[in-house]
């Protein structure tokens, strides 16, 4: 994979918003350099005010696959996201189908989503309380 270089008057950075150049190299983010930079060889996109920032974690997302994938499955919950900016989602483990309280539940939602991801996922597992037939005392 080649570098590439793209420039933005409005890059999000650690110390605010400047002027820059951001070079990615192998899918990632290699330097930041403050202007409007081209370096020989390296293909150079300018974006004009368009702001390039980092990418977003969404630590809390219900996808509902297998079970409810008509209400919104891997493929469509990670498309959505990648076009928001979204990079990685964390899956909630109660209100989704199947929720994943029992690692069976999990291995199903990991073969689920399979071939369907476009941005990083990753799950919580859930803590139930144990049914039974006796009361518990704490």
């Amino acid at each position: 994979m080649e570098s590439v270089a793209i420039h933005s008057t409005r890059v999000i950075t650690p110390t605010g918003v400047i002027e820059a150049t951001v070079v990615i190299a192998e899918g990632k983010i290699k330097e930041v350099i403050p202007g409007r930079v081209q370096q020989e060889g390296i293909p150079f996109e300018t974006v004009g005010d368009k702001v390039i920032m980092h990418g977003v974690i969404d630590a809390h997302v219900h996808i509902n696959e297998p079970g409810r994938t008509e209400w919104e499955g891997f493929e469509t919950a990670t498309k959505a996201a990648a076009a928001g900016g979204i990079t990685t989602m964390i899956e909630m483990p109660l209100n989704a189908s199947p929720v994943t309280t029992t690692a069976a539940a999990l291995k199903l939602k990991l073969e689920a989503a399979k071939g369907k991801l476009h941005v990083n996922v990753g799950f919580y597992g859930g803590v139930i309380p144990a049914t039974s037939t006796t009361s518990m005392n704490y």
